[in-house]
Parts: C-alpha cells; sequence; structure tokens
C-alpha cells in the first residue's frame, strides 16, 4: 500500500492507494472516502471516475483537486 499526502482548504489529508491483480483501492480516511478503480484506466479516466464519486459530497473544485491528486498517486505506483 502507498501513502499520498494531499492538502484541501488548508488541511493535509493521506490517500492511500493499494494494488491487487486487477484494480486499485483509494482510501481517504479524512473523507470516509474509498472506491475500486480499474488497473487498466487512464490518467484522464481514473480523474474522471474519482470526480463522479466525490462530486456527491462535496463541490466541484475540491472534487477536481482531490480526483487529480488520486491520479498522481495512482500514477507513481
Amino acid at each position: 500500500m502507498k501513502k499520498h499526502s494531499i492538502k484541501i482548504n488548508d488541511v493535509t489529508m493521506s490517500v492511500y492507494v493499494a494494488l491487487d491483480e486487477m484494480n486499485y483501492i483509494v482510501s481517504i480516511p479524512d473523507l470516509s472516502f474509498a472506491m475500486k478503480i480499474a488497473k487498466g484506466m487512464t490518467t484522464n479516466e481514473v480523474e474522471q471516475e474519482a470526480m463522479l464519486h466525490l462530486f456527491s459530497f462535496m463541490d466541484e473544485r475540491e472534487s477536481s483537486e482531490i480526483a487529480n491528486e488520486i491520479g498522481l498517486a495512482i500514477g507513481k505506483i
């Protein structure tokens, strides 16, 4: 499992990314957020999928920033 730090609204949070054979599991405990992402997705697809999930409980700007950070975190694996 990899850990990546993000800063949103002056608050630093941890993003955890685990990898199995076919998927990434992304977790942000401070937001009570977790999702499964297919391993073959492009960075743009990952960001779009994450933004759709995040947008259900936060605004567009925050969703976009966090989705971008999730894409970066997965890209580092």
